[in-house]
């Protein structure tokens, strides 16, 4: 039996498609084997921050965003969510829309991703579940 996809979050990220896989590529470079990518949400800014301590490598780049709690309350910085570069990447890729937005239980539990807006013809619904971040 498949598991629902949960209907609820708590923030919703809206951002640029085509900056953040750009993003997402150049930051891969800094992190070829464990292909972790931190990311840091504020209410305006998405933060991407990639580092492989063994070899003394980081990168950063930071993209204007919209991200508001759905709950009502202000908006704080969530922790760090880690993702798969490649897995990340991909998904967006696949997508065509010129927007995406990201929907965020919390940071240990699977994001929803979606283009913004929606095709006509079809609902798309990408799920993707975060790596563990020692912050």
């Amino acid at each position: 039996m498949p598991a629902d996809i949960p209907e609820y979050h708590h923030f919703e990220l809206c951002v640029d498609r085509l900056p953040l896989i750009k993003s997402v590529d150049r930051l891969s470079f800094f992190v070829p084997q464990s292909e972790m990518l931190r990311l840091n949400i504020s209410a305006d800014t998405l933060r991407l921050n990639a580092e492989d301590a063994d070899f003394e490598m980081y990168g950063e780049e930071s993209l204007p965003c919209v991200c508001k709690a759905t709950d009502g309350k202000p908006m704080s910085p969530l922790a760090a969510i880690g993702m798969k570069c490649g897995s990340l990447s991909q998904t967006l890729k696949a997508l065509t829309s010129e927007k995406v937005c990201v929907r965020i239980i919390s940071p240990s539990q699977a994001i929803i991703i979606q283009p913004a807006p929606q095709p006509d013809t079809e609902e798309l619904t990408m799920l993707l579940m975060p790596m563990l971040c020692n912050d």
